[in-house]
Formats: structure tokens, C-alpha cells, sequence
């Protein structure tokens, strides 16, 4: 992935979890996972092209259900998106 698409990538996928994050309107709980994000480095997943485009598809879906107001289909979305990124996070980091 080029540095400027990977830049932008990531700059978006902070944004769109920060956005989620304030959802919950809970500044404890988005203290905590600003501080998790800042804490993990996972600028070597994201680089990864096949890894973006499949967030990036995730995000898509999970928007799209929250514009929706089908808050069952974005929970189950949302659920399935953190498994994917745990399991991608802990495959990178053994």
C-alpha cells in the first residue's frame, strides 16, 4: 500500500472508530480505547492492502446498518468486525 493511501487509510479508520467510540457517550470508555489504540501498534496490519480493503468493506456494512437504525444487524456486524482485527492482532504479534 503506498504511504499516502496508507496514511489516509488510517487516519479514516481512527476517525470511524473514534465516531462509533462516541456513540456510547462515555468518555471513560473512550478515554480507555483512545488509549488501547494509541497503545497497540498496528501500523503493520493496516499496511497490509487485502487487511484495509476488508475494514474498509466492514466499515461500509456497519455504517450502512447504523443509517438504517437496524441496530441488531450493526451489533452482529460489529461483533464479527472485532473478531476479525483480534484474530488478525494476534496472528501478528506471536
Amino acid at each position: 500500500m503506498a504511504k499516502k493511501n496508507f496514511s489516509d487509510y488510517s487516519n479514516y479508520n481512527y476517525a470511524f472508530h473514534l465516531e462509533i467510540w462516541k456513540l456510547a457517550k462515555n468518555d471513560k470508555l473512550i478515554t480507555t480505547l483512545k488509549d488501547l489504540w494509541n497503545g497497540l501498534s498496528v501500523n503493520k496490519i493496516m499496511s497490509n492492502a487485502e487487511y484495509a480493503k476488508m475494514s474498509m468493506k466492514e466499515h461500509k456494512e456497519i455504517l450502512d446498518a447504523l443509517i438504517a437504525e437496524n441496530g441488531e444487524l450493526a451489533r452482529d456486524l460489529m461483533r464479527q468486525h472485532l473478531y476479525r482485527s483480534k484474530e488478525s492482532i494476534l496472528t501478528h504479534y506471536r
